[in-house]
């Protein structure tokens, strides 16, 4: 072997890809991340090089169990949509005794909790902006024709 060569370099062409963590462990849910996320939350002073991947096996393993549970509860409805709604997670939340405790305390939003798109446009205009605007309905609405008064039904 010549000088400054190691029994490593001499073998040629074989080359090791790089493999993340959460593909060695044979998940879905970013290890990184979850570990980023340890260390900014000050969970400890120390933490170990196998808690994130733990970590992210637990929650990959509670949102597969609720994912599935939605999907049986939508299929059992009879709905031959593919999308899971609000309303399916919720139900399969709250079925399962497990994770009901465990969701227990959270609030879960729907459709129907949804700001209205008039009270958005209250907070961002201005105070100046917005009586303005009320103004010109206000205008609209008077301008209006007045609707025809009968019994409802048409006649032919």
């Amino acid at each position: 072997m010549p000088l400054g060569t190691s029994a490593n370099s001499v073998r040629q062409g074989v080359k090791k890809t790089s493999q993340s963590r959460e593909a060695r462990a044979g998940l879905t849910f970013p290890v990184a991340r979850m570990q980023t996320k340890l260390k900014q939350k000050k969970v400890a002073m120390r933490i170990g090089g196998n808690a994130s991947i733990y970590l992210a096996a637990v929650a990959e393993h509670v949102i597969m169990h609720i994912l599935e549970a939605a999907h049986e509860h939508s299929s059992a409805k009879g709905d031959k949509t593919r999308r899971l709604t609000i309303n399916d997670l919720v139900q399969a939340v709250r079925t399962d005794p497990d994770t009901a405790r465990l969701f227990a305390d959270f609030s879960f939003s729907t459709h129907t909790s949804v700001i209205q798109p008039r009270k958005v446009q209250k907070i961002i205009m201005t105070p100046k902006d917005w009586a303005a605007l009320q103004e010109k309905k206000a205008d609209k609405a008077q301008s209006a024709p007045p609707a025809k008064k009968g019994s409802g039904k048409k006649k032919s």
